[in-house]
């Protein structure tokens, strides 16, 4: 088992919620990495930082991949989603950054995906 890199809350401000991640880790490190897949249409984003507590806050996506994929769509439907799911790793690796979390680690909003 690898080493936990993050403590991962659940916030709402007003009406919205948002995922606050508590990075562990080096967090210069894995702020360069997700500032440098900033302007991906595959990836879910930063959406704000806390520096002084070392905290990621990205917007909150109810679904993820694995849902999906337990659901009857349209095989079209099926096939872009997955080329978009694999888009977001082509990115990933371009970055050399390597994915070893689970499917479900993919989350949803609409039918593009987003790295958590």
């Amino acid at each position: 088992m690898g080493t936990e890199l993050a403590d991962i809350f659940c916030a709402r401000c007003e009406n919205q919620k948002f995922v606050v991640k508590n990075i562990l880790a080096d967090y210069t490190y894995y702020e360069d990495m997700q500032r440098a897949l900033g302007s991906s249409r595959f990836l879910r984003v930063l959406q704000d930082t806390i520096p002084d507590r070392s905290m990621f806050v990205y917007k909150y996506l109810k679904d993820h991949l694995l849902f999906l994929v337990q659901r009857d769509l349209p095989l079209l439907l099926t096939k872009r989603i997955l080329k978009d799911a694999l888009r977001g790793l082509a990115e990933l690796h371009h970055q050399n950054i390597v994915h070893t979390g689970q499917p479900d680690l993919f989350h949803t909003t609409g039918s593009l995906f987003f790295y958590h």
